[in-house]
């Protein structure tokens, strides 16, 4: 290759590299607050007066020539690509993202528990816990240890029971169910209190409630839970 041409080509790569390090100053400036004020008021101006070859009056501070528009482009290309790239590869994002896994899982993990549990299905009902959990009931003050022990309690109740689930909420490690056990047709209000530890329940906490009449004093001011009827004395 002659040596004039190779200097050409030099020379034509050294102008592009300028010419995208001057739109990339542009871009800066452009996304500068006090320039898109100044620019909006000085576009207002020109408007009632006389502009000359170039438009409006530039704000101090702004290139005097602008990039071509294909470098506006590709400096506009890149930008987005780097701000999408880095928030979707942001420590923050992954780690939400797997924030958002576990509590879905353990979401899911409970309602099958629960279904179980309706289902009679001692074995699939009793896979939340850990081998060394913990159950308490404080109305009574007996706490059961172990997964098998947990289980053997439960299975020898002998009364029918089912099971609705009102509502289940928690984050993390704490998780709370809500549920209606009936007895036999007679039914039992029950806060499930449940602590995970590696995916696994390590402690319940379950409390039960009868349902109970609601005095006179209150009629006129209590109103039914939705899909319920008061008791009356």
């Amino acid at each position: 290759m002659p040596e004039h041409a190779a200097e050409q080509i030099q020379h034509g790569i050294e102008q592009a590299r300028d010419a995208l390090a001057s739109a990339a100053d542009q871009l800066a400036t452009r996304t500068n607050p006090k320039w898109l004020a100044d620019d909006a008021k000085h576009s207002l101006l020109a408007k009632g007066g006389h502009q000359g070859s170039r438009g409006c009056r530039r704000p101090a501070g702004l290139p005097a020539h602008p990039a071509r528009a294909w470098q506006r482009r590709l400096v506009g290309s890149l930008s987005r690509r780097s701000a999408i790239k880095g928030v979707q590869g942001s420590p923050t994002a992954v780690a939400a993202g797997r924030t958002d896994d576990a509590m879905n899982s353990t979401r899911t993990a409970i309602e099958e528990h629960w279904r179980a549990s309706e289902d009679g299905d001692t074995e699939a009902e009793h896979a939340i816990y850990a081998v060394d959990a913990i159950l308490d009931y404080p109305q009574s003050g007996e706490r059961f240890r172990g997964r098998t022990t947990i289980a053997a309690q439960r299975g020898g109740h002998p009364a029918e029971r089912h099971f609705t689930v009102l509502r289940i909420s928690g984050d993390g490690n704490l998780w709370i169910s809500e549920c209606i056990i009936t007895y036999d047709g007679v039914p039992t209000y029950s806060v499930s209190i449940m602590e995970f530890a590696r995916e696994l329940v390590v402690h319940e906490t379950q409390y039960f409630a009868d349902t109970f009449s609601a005095p006179a004093s209150r009629a006129a001011l209590a109103e039914p839970i939705p899909g319920r009827h008061i008791e009356r004395a």
